[in-house]
């Protein structure tokens, strides 16, 4: 990098707190290396403020949540200043990576600053190794703040041989009887779960001790109990030496842990067994490090089915409706199994439940099935399945409006056709950079209107690419707040025309609002104008439209070019709406619904609508749609048209569509139906 980027300009999208917001305020990102085939991004970041590694561990791991990384490093460079505010327990760690032995010397120390020299006041022995690590320490301090820093190490006890571990045991001792400890104890208040019988246990022999949260484990606890689910399976089986790695992931929904051991063939034999995704287990064990990974893992001694609480629906009076789930047959969109979903409702008291899979009706029997046996909690009475489906709607009625705004024009009147070319896509965010507008009058050109205009910003290589308008062509051109009451005055109260008319009109209008200028137009979209009189063409760009209509070659993405094949591509369609009749605006729109009819929908956007079927008719009908939308309409996607969904609606709920006092009252009386043969 060429020059330092503020840390938090870099990520944007990263909100943090008000403490780590001051810190990371003049933080600047001096270089930076990004492996975008691994997602990994490593940074040397400059902070006026030293900032704790917990802290900058934590800012790290929200930004790759943020950004979906799959790991953020940042090495920090801060003054020398602040080597006083150094937490102790990154001091530690610089010795501790150079040996390990470390961390157990440095307990209890007291670490004092004076300038660029360090003291550590030891609570016992450890001195000699400590030395050994100043030169490597004072190498990653050189380069963290740029200074040389002296250390010096005084030893609390000068202690050798059985005396040293005889004190060392005893911090160690006063150190774990600081930790919480788990409970043991039996309590007949138990559960009855908990109290577990020498039959139950498949693994090692029966405990009783009483399980501690996951959230609450710690490494100094030594022996616990644990009970949660199994998410994960991890087993590895060594054949030659006919024996297993026994690895598993339990929950229990505050945190998880992974049982790790090695074990002889015949003593994993009943873990292999009894243990599978989804099991719930109470496991006994002893917490370590496991060597391979470096992470806490729990070496179990004994192993015996758990419980974990069933969720439960407490709300009180009338429960809800279920009227948006999806299934296993919602093709890449759910995991919930229909006769689960349907039994976990009725058992949570819901009365009806409706299923909506995406463009399919597939589960319906499986939901009949499950219902006849599922019994609405409280009640005898059976729970009602809505029978539904997620549709891909498409709009070929009334979707393509080619003429906006109210001014009535006769076509031999006068036009503005104009073109823009932009920064980007987003009104509100991108800016115009070439105006092209033509004055024509029954496909004559009257008179032009051509400038750049200044965006305020260096352009994107791929409009550089698009439009071949570079950044040293728009040196010394207009701003828009000059350009755009000329262009306004050149339109005058003429309806303009554009291709893709929203795009351009959106742009001017968006531009209008930030100048308080009034822009309220008639425009001709011959986008629109185009797929409806030239049904046999599969794409309608500019440039092909216009090869249809076999008009001269122009310069494409040029905004004056544009603009005059625009102008021509509408006089030649007007042609085309004479022969029809037509001799003004206010004709077009009310005859593109005939016109709309021959048009293909596989190019049209699909929408989502909800669908239900309230009766035997609108059970058939849902049929009959979702099986045209799969045999005739299907492209990427089951498209239900508008047209045929008006013929077939009877019997059906528009859920996108109907009040909810409607769809209330409908499910109320909703009654069961039998799957149409």
């Amino acid at each position: 990098m060429t020059e330092n980027v503020l840390f938090l300009n870099m990520f944007a999208l990263y909100q943090p707190p008000e403490s780590e917001a001051l810190l990371l305020a003049q933080a600047a990102i001096r270089a930076a290396q990004i492996d975008a085939h691994s997602r990994t991004i490593y940074l040397e970041l400059e902070t006026p403020s030293y900032i704790c590694q917990h802290m900058l561990r934590e800012i790290c791991r929200n930004i790759e949540m943020c950004y979906g990384l799959k790991e953020l490093i940042v090495n920090q460079y801060f003054p020398a200043d602040q080597l006083p505010k150094m937490d102790q327990e990154d001091l530690t760690a610089l010795f501790v990576e150079e040996n390990s032995m470390c961390k157990g010397s440095l307990a209890g120390a007291v670490w004092e600053w004076s300038g660029l020299n360090l003291t550590i006041r030891l609570k016992a022995n450890g001195k000699k190794q400590l030395e050994e690590c100043i030169p490597a320490v004072r190498n990653k301090l050189h380069e963290m703040c740029g200074e040389m820093v002296d250390i010096e190490i005084v030893s609390g006890l000068d202690l050798e041989g059985q005396a040293l571990f005889d004190a060392m045991e005893k911090m160690r001792i006063e150190m774990v009887a600081r930790q919480p400890q788990p409970v043991y104890a039996e309590k007949k208040s138990a559960p009855a779960a908990a109290q577990a019988q020498q039959g139950d246990t498949f693994y090692g022999r029966p405990f009783k001790a009483v399980s501690v949260p996951m959230k609450d484990i710690k490494l100094d606890m030594g022996i616990v109990a644990v009970e949660g689910r199994v998410f994960h399976i991890d087993h590895k089986e060594l054949k030659k030496r006919n024996a297993w790695v026994i690895n598993f992931d339990m929950t229990d929904n505050t945190n998880s842990i992974r049982i790790n051991k090695f074990m002889e063939a015949n003593e994993a034999k009943p873990i292999l067994e009894n243990v599978s995704v989804g099991s719930v287990l109470k496991v006994q064990g002893k917490l370590m490090i496991n060597q391979y990974d470096n992470e806490m893992v729990l070496k179990p001694n004994s192993m015996m089915p758990g419980s974990m609480p069933e969720r439960q629906d407490t709300a009180s009076g009338m429960k809800r409706v279920e009227l948006h789930l999806h299934t296993t047959m919602s093709n890449m969109d759910a995991l919930s199994s229909t006769a689960a979903a349907v039994k976990q409702a009725a058992a949570w008291g819901h009365r009806a439940i409706a299923i909506t899979d995406h463009g399919v009706a597939q589960s319906f029997p499986d939901a009949m099935k499950a219902a006849s046996k599922a019994k609405v909690a409280g009640t005898d009475q059976n729970i009602k399945i809505l029978y539904g489906v997620e549709g891909y709607f498409v709009n070929d009625v009334d979707d393509r409006i080619v003429v906006h705004g109210d001014r009535d024009t006769a076509f031999d009147e006068e036009f503005v056709a104009f073109d823009l070319e932009t920064t980007g896509l987003s009104s509100r965010e991108d800016t115009i950079i070439e105006i092209g507008a033509v004055l024509i009058k029954e496909g004559k050109e009257l008179d032009r209107f051509q400038t750049f205009v200044d965006p305020g910003r260096k352009l994107d290589r791929k409009i550089i690419d698009l439009t071949g308008i570079t950044d040293e062509m728009l040196i010394g051109a207009p701003k828009i707040e000059q350009v755009l009451p000329e262009f306004l005055k050149f339109v005058g109260d003429r309806p303009l025309i554009a291709h893709n008319a929203d795009f351009d009109v959106g742009f001017v209008r968006e531009a209008a609002k930030r100048q308080k200028l009034e822009f309220t137009p008639t425009s001709v979209d011959t986008l629109i104008l185009s797929q409806n009189l030239l049904p046999q063409l599969s794409k309608f760009k500019l440039n092909i439209v216009a090869d249809a209509l076999s008009l001269p070659e122009f310069n494409h993405h040029r905004a004056a070019d544009d603009a005059v094949t625009c102008g021509l591509i509408f006089h030649r369609l007007v042609d085309r709406l004479k022969e029809m009749g037509m001799d003004r605006l206010s004709q077009i729109n009310p005859a593109m619904p005939e016109l709309r009819s021959k048009n293909r929908i596989d190019n049209r956007h699909a929408r989502h609508i909800i669908l239900f079927a309230k009766n035997q008719v609108g059970l058939r009908n849902l049929y009959h749609l979702i099986s045209d939308s799969n045999l005739q309409y299907f492209k990427r996607v089951p498209r239900i048209p508008k047209s045929e969904l008006m013929e077939l609606r009877e019997g059906l709920i528009i859920g996108s569509a109907c009040e909810a006092g409607e769809l209330y009252q409908a499910i109320m009386e909703y009654k069961s139906l039998e799957m149409a043969s």
